[in-house]
């Protein structure tokens, strides 16, 4: 998922990621349950994840995570922060805002290690939604 504040900042998580063994920049998101489509999951986990409510929500795109393997299908949404919800505690206290001079930069550095991110921060940069 991709979160964009005031035109001009990506909302980017610098979580643990088991698989690299360290903190790596990402995007909110986590698996859909039972009965619930991906933009219920998407906006649940915003939620959680960050204690932020977004609105006009759009997907972008979906990919499979490994065309071999079938590891899953993920699905990449945009959306635009309205306000921080006074209902519940976020998870994650590692938000980063990065605006599209930084996000060029990381690019340029290989700080994003992951496809799903390089595939929705190039789609964004792509497209101009910033």
């Amino acid at each position: 998922m991709v979160v964009l504040q005031d035109e001009k900042k990506f909302l980017f998580l610098n979580e643990y990621r088991r698989g690299l063994r360290k903190l790596s920049l990402g995007f909110p998101g986590g698996l859909i349950e039972d009965r619930e489509k991906p933009i219920q999951s998407i906006k649940r986990e915003l939620l959680e994840e960050t204690g932020l409510v977004a609105k006009n929500w759009k997907l972008l795109f979906t990919y499979l995570r490994h065309g071999t393997y079938n590891c899953g299908k993920d699905y990449v949404f945009f959306a635009k922060v309205v306000r921080k919800s006074k209902l519940r505690k976020n998870e994650n206290i590692n938000k980063i805002w990065l605006d599209k001079k930084t996000i060029v930069s990381h690019l340029n550095k290989g700080r994003f290690e992951t496809s799903g991110v390089m595939a929705a921060v190039l789609y964004c940069l792509f497209k101009k939604l910033y």
